[in-house]
């Protein structure tokens, strides 16, 4: 990646080209796919020049239009600086080879160069400028190090160890040098050609290197990134998670010098909304930070950057949430009907939904005058029927709204008389499993039951053969868990089994189960 003055440009080893403005929106300027790109440089005149394998290059007056050059020359360009002496370009290649070029010709063979013109033997990996109109330095992964005034003739360096260097560049009146391997992974000099040997901030395989506003940045493989120099601004927070309430928001977020060691430490935070106006103070200093003053229902995103002194740093990653509470309570309940063990409701929604759409209602009933709750319904209209109540006793009736940040208040109370809820008898029972628990023994389970108004009283189950027929043997249900157990069955035989429940009304009707074949020892 390089940048002029107004722009961030980058390559690709597929072809691809990007510019930003301001390193966070990128744009593809398309696909240049005549060569695997692999390093770009700006020039004295503020253009672009890049180079890849196979011996192309091409450039741009604005990062967004190119124009391919080159072609097949055996040789795979690696790096290419600019703005050197005279306004040069200076290319390596890892086969050995240097061009230099003012942005439209390359001087590549080496017989057209000046008599006093040399190029040591290496494997290049990186060449760079000291400072505007500079000579240059190129470093090489076979553990070499030169310097060049004019990019024609070359002087090696003996004063470094003998690493497999990576990257060079030239930051704030001197150059760096890293390595992916090594006792000491970092090398600076004053001129190219006398290096003192500094220690990484790990032994990573530092790849690549890059400086600006008095700091230097490294990545590597394995530590991730390292950093020198006076950083003042903290780096951007990241991984923020935010969590909305009534008229505000919770963030939580990891700050950038707890996943960067060494970079500067946030004495206080700030928070922008929507992307859009100032920058405003937040009363914690440290995660989790509220936002508060916020609508209900509206919808934001949040980003928070951290301040050194009076050094903003860069913000973070944008968050979206919506601001929200419980709903309003929904109105009075109506009863629209009421049966044995039952009535029917209907109510209407709440004026206010609480920034969140409702996503169900749950009606209760409550015995009356109590808080005691004695059957339920829960639907995403607005009516339902609670079953499973008794006959005779009087109800206090009331629901609640719910959406994504709870339940609503309740509604007011609609209160039910004794009379109003009715009995009769037992609803037939439905066979819910049957399983054969030991030889010859079948345990059979009920589902629930409809009491209809009246306690159940007494479950009784019966065992029949395939024509109807009955076996003579059945057991008692619990009246809890409804179930029981049948022995002395034959085994290798098929049976099917009935059920009727008592309650004070009478008997329900026979409920039946599908046919069941006891299995054999």
């Amino acid at each position: 990646m390089r940048t002029s003055d107004s722009k961030f440009v980058v390559v690709a080893t597929d072809g691809v080209v990007l510019t930003s403005v301001d390193g966070v929106a990128w744009v593809i300027r398309g696909s240049n796919g005549s060569a695997a790109w692999r390093s770009v440089a700006v020039g004295s005149n503020g253009s672009f020049l890049a180079v890849g394998d196979n011996g192309y290059w091409m450039t741009s007056s604005d990062g967004e239009s190119w124009s391919i050059n080159g072609g097949p020359t055996g040789h795979n360009w690696v790096s290419v600086t600019g703005r050197g002496i005279y306004g040069r370009y200076v290319a390596v290649s890892s086969d050995g080879a240097i061009a230099v070029s003012d942005g439209a010709v390359w001087a590549l063979d080496q017989s057209t160069w000046p008599a006093e013109s040399s190029v040591p033997d290496a494997s290049w990996s990186s060449v760079t400028v000291q400072r505007s109109g500079g000579g240059f330095v190129a470093v090489s992964s076979d553990g070499k190090i030169a310097t060049s005034s004019n990019g024609y003739t070359w002087y090696l360096s003996a004063s470094h160890e003998s690493n497999t260097w990576t990257a060079v560049r030239g930051c704030q009146g001197f150059f760096v040098a890293i390595a992916k391997d090594g006792t000491n992974r970092v090398a600076t000099s004053d001129d190219g050609q006398y290096w003192l040997a500094r220690s990484a901030g790990a032994a990573s395989e530092w790849s690549a290197l890059t400086c600006g506003n008095g700091v230097i940045l490294a990545v590597g493989k394995q530590a991730g990134a390292m950093i020198s120099g006076g950083w003042r601004a903290p780096l951007a927070p990241s991984g923020l998670v935010a969590t909305p309430s009534s008229k505000s928001v919770s963030i939580t977020f990891t700050t950038g010098a707890t996943r960067v060691a060494g970079s500067p430490t946030a004495t206080k935070f700030q928070y922008e909304l929507n992307g859009t106006g100032t920058w405003k103070a937040l009363t914690s200093n440290s995660s989790p930070v509220e936002v508060k003053r916020l609508t209900n229902g509206v919808s934001y995103t949040i980003r928070i950057r951290g301040v050194n002194g009076t050094v903003a740093g860069q913000g973070s990653l944008p968050v979206t949430f919506t601001p929200r509470s419980v709903p309003a309570a929904p109105s009075q309940p109506d009863l629209d009907a009421a049966g044995p063990g039952s009535v029917t409701f209907h109510w209407s929604a709440p004026g206010s939904n609480g920034g969140a759409a409702i996503t169900s209602y749950v009606l209760s009933a409550y015995l009356s005058g109590t808080k005691s709750r004695k059957g339920s319904c829960s639907t995403s209209s607005t009516s339902c029927t609670i079953t499973g109540l008794t006959a005779g006793v009087a109800y206090d009736i009331s629901a609640v709204a719910v959406n994504s940040a709870g339940k609503s208040a309740a509604s007011p109370v609609f209160s039910i008389a004794a009379s109003t809820v009715t009995s009769a008898e037992p609803s037939a029972p439905t066979f819910q499993s049957i399983e054969s628990v030991g030889s010859g023994s079948v345990k059979l389970t009920l589902g629930p039951l409809n009491a209809n108004g009246s306690r159940i009283r007494r479950i009784w189950i019966k065992a029949h053969f395939s024509d109807g027929s009955l076996v003579g043997k059945g057991c008692v249900a619990g009246l809890i868990l409804h179930s029981c157990t049948i022995t002395g069955l034959s085994t290798a035989v098929s049976y099917s089994f009935s059920a009727i429940a008592l309650n004070g009304v009478g008997l329900s009707d026979e409920g039946t189960s599908s046919a069941f074949t006891v299995p054999g020892s």
